[in-house]
């Protein structure tokens, strides 16, 4: 439950806004906003900020159809801001906080809507301590093509002020403090409310950090080594139990802190997990972009408190050293095998549009699960990302694709087949990680084609007489 329960947007008429980031946190904040009327400016750059300007933030939310919203994106910050919220990357907070110190007015305050526990510390060296906000993110999103947000469950957000030690700089829930500090917090609180945000003013700030953090280990870097969505990942029995390793030596350093949490935390972080089986985490989401991982703001905190405290992290230091051999890339010794399928009906050809990099429409498929044949996964993928369901007799081999730089993540061989389905009546739809699936006409294909996907298909109309 919020501190204040007002939600009067007329409040806000003179409040001045800013996030500082339009990736999938970002967006998510400008598409609330936006989508109340509230006024704001979202910070992006380069191409990502000429499409944002030109072509607006279009919306995938639970569900509702794709909306598309006109946000405010601009290039810098201009004049002085009430609130600013914070969402870029960990290894960007100390350059980005000096950028936002001096058009934060003196009664404004910074947010930081990010992983980790140490960047509101981070943000202090910079910035008055008074003036930092910690806030605890849960949201399931993904941003991709730079405008496209597609989200899984609402955000929630946890907030409180800055703490020292063991201490909130401004609020330390005494009614006093509460009433020095109610007109920045109700103002927050106010644009949470409007935007249809849900928020809550934390009690212990600190522990709901580490339970956060505890959640991120778990559900982070395994699955991005993997390569698992969260449902693959709680698939793996194996994969669980290394998770809980990492889970009791990162309970282990929030004792050390005089942090506790109830003893069934670890089935919680499952269940939350369980809840969107098909999310792929912020961490894979990286490597699979070629963006260096949060491995510091996630867990190596951890293993800063064991170093602190004269102790070894064992299974978190071997797990970071194992990433870190191929830092912010995937992590492989051979090229990995997938099956995509072309399914067709005449002359058109059944394409998916791409949730996750790289971008864009593709032939429907995935990598081959180890015990699986090539037959087997391709019939799988064309089931799990459109719905569509064919035998593997009926399926006919197109060709080998194995060009080691045919895809951006890394060395992948691909078994591509193909099957008529002319006559049957199918209903495309986009599931798993595609955000659509749709037919197109073999003469005019998207122009956006990932992969080697455009050969390939020029491949199969030689092949097809089509």
């Amino acid at each position: 439950m919020s501190l204040y329960n007002n939600a009067d947007i007329s409040t806000l008429s003179n409040v001045r806004i800013a996030i500082f980031g339009a990736g999938a946190v970002g967006s998510y904040v400008a598409y609330k906003l936006s989508n109340a009327g509230i006024s704001y400016d979202i910070i992006a750059r380069g191409e990502r900020l000429d499409i944002l300007q030109k072509y607006g933030l279009n919306v995938d939310a639970p569900n509702d159809n794709k909306s598309n919203y006109k946000i405010n994106a601009v290039e810098k910050l201009d004049g002085l801001y009430d609130v600013i919220f914070l969402t870029v990357k960990s290894n960007d907070t100390i350059n980005v906080s000096t950028i936002i110190k001096p058009h934060l007015k003196d009664s404004g305050v910074v947010v930081s809507l990010q992983n980790g526990v140490d960047n509101p510390k981070l943000i202090a060296t910079v910035i008055d301590a008074d003036k930092v906000v910690v806030s605890v993110v849960y949201v399931t999103a993904v941003s991709k093509n730079f405008n496209q947000l597609k989200y899984y469950s609402e955000a929630k957000i946890i907030y409180d002020y800055f703490k020292t030690g063991n201490k909130t700089n401004n609020v330390d829930n005494t009614d006093q403090d509460v009433v020095d500090n109610k007109s920045n917090l109700e103002i927050l609180n106010n644009i949470f409310n409007c935007a249809g945000i849900s928020s809550k003013h934390s009690k212990d700030i600190v522990k709901d950090q580490w339970r956060k953090l505890l959640f991120n280990a778990v559900s982070n870097p395994l699955t991005a080594l993997f390569g698992y969505t969260y449902g693959r990942f709680l698939e793996d029995k194996t994969a669980v139990i290394l998770a809980k390793k990492i889970f009791d030596e990162a309970l282990f350093a929030a004792k050390l802190l005089d942090i506790y949490f109830d003893v069934d935390e670890f089935d919680k972080i499952l269940a939350g997990m369980g809840g969107v089986p098909s999310f792929k985490s912020s961490m894979l989401q990286d490597i699979e972009a070629n963006r260096k991982p949060e491995l510091d703001a996630i867990l190596g905190i951890i293993v800063d408190v064991f170093k602190s405290n004269g102790l070894t992290a064992t299974s978190i230091e071997m797990l970071v050293d194992i990433m870190k051999v191929k830092y912010g890339g995937y992590f492989q010794s051979s090229p990995r095998l997938a099956a995509d399928l072309v399914a067709y009906r005449g002359r058109e050809v059944l394409l998916i549009e791409r949730m996750n990099e790289p971008y864009g429409y593709a032939i429907p498929g995935g990598f081959v699960d180890l015990g699986e044949s090539v037959e087997d996964a391709a019939v799988r993928e064309l089931s799990e990302e459109t719905n569509i369901d064919v035998k593997k007799e009926d399926i006919s081999l197109i060709g080998v694709y194995s060009e080691p730089s045919r895809d951006s993540r890394g060395h992948t061989v691909s078994v591509i087949y193909s099957c008529d389905i002319t006559g049957r009546e199918v209903e495309a739809k986009g599931r798993d990680d595609a955000l659509s699936a749709d037919f197109f006409d073999i003469d005019n294909l998207p122009e956006k084609l990932a992969f080697d996907h455009r050969k390939v298909l020029n491949d199969f109309r030689k092949q097809k007489g089509l």
